[in-house]
């Protein structure tokens, strides 16, 4: 599991992305509140360009349950 993070815009929200083989969950937290605004959800195999995010997606759940209990 390979792990990341980085801000954007002007440091107001940090990102913090975990990647496996498959899949890459991407966090999005608001720097001042601490509370995460964005989640994102990509699945490498069928979207290596990451331009579809499927965390809105009812199977998207368990998947990001399973990679929130790898961080």
């Amino acid at each position: 599991l390979a792990r990341s993070q980085y801000p954007r815009f002007k440091d107001r929200y940090l990102g913090r992305a975990w990647r496996d083989e498959r899949y890459r969950l991407v966090e999005w937290t608001d720097t001042k509140s601490g509370e995460m605004v964005e989640r994102e959800l990509y699945d490498l195999s069928r979207n290596s360009l990451e331009n579809v995010n499927i965390a809105g997606l009812p199977e998207a759940s368990e998947i990001m349950k399973s990679m929130e209990a790898k961080k």
